[in-house]
């Protein structure tokens, strides 16, 4: 979902915020080439230091950063603030997406990752892009004050659990096995 909010974030600065069309374009620009930077730096970091680490880190920083970013976009309303909030939510984003999906590649057995992997990734698509212009805009403000955030902070919490459970795949524990066994996995 966030990758579709940073995504739609053309509309929102110039729907909601009233800015120029030239100035949204920025943010889908400014989104691109963190990606191009942070895919590659993802690709590199994740098996050194392992990734569950590259996954939660930098949602976990993509959830602090969300408020000051958009507070800066909506009080400056400017090309700058909107520019540096999309590549650096962008930036956290990709780094965090590109390793969850190497890691769900490889808990996945070898003779059914391209269609397992296919049909997650479609699934996934189909629920969350098709609701992504609708959450960062047309969800009612009265049920949720800031659409945006809340999608975020869903993501980063969904993540985390997903994250987790991951680990203890990988670790060997079941679900009635006690949780000692993957504690080591995180330090």
């Amino acid at each position: 979902t966030n990758n579709y909010l940073l995504t739609y974030m053309t509309t929102y600065a110039n729907s909601t915020l009233g800015m120029s069309e030239s100035l949204a374009f920025g943010a889908t620009v400014a989104g691109g080439a963190s990606g191009l930077v942070f895919n590659r730096a993802a690709g590199g970091l994740s098996d050194p230091y392992g990734r569950p680490r590259l996954i939660l880190l930098p949602w976990l920083l993509c959830g602090l950063l969300v408020f000051p970013g958009f507070w800066m976009i909506e009080h400056y309303r400017s090309g700058p603030a909107l520019w540096t909030t999309c590549a650096v939510l962008g930036g956290a984003s990709t780094m965090a997406g590109t390793t969850a999906l190497v890691s769900i590649t490889e808990l996945l057995p070898r003779h059914v990752r391209a269609g397992g992997f296919g049909l997650i990734y479609a699934a996934s698509i189909a629920v969350f892009g098709g609701s992504g212009q609708f959450n960062g805009r047309g969800l009612p403000r009265r049920v949720v004050p800031h659409p945006i955030h809340f999608c975020l902070y869903l993501t980063v919490g969904l993540i985390a659990l997903a994250t987790w459970r991951i680990d203890l795949l990988r670790a060997g524990a079941g679900p009635r096995e006690p949780i000692e066994r993957a504690r080591g996995l995180w330090v």
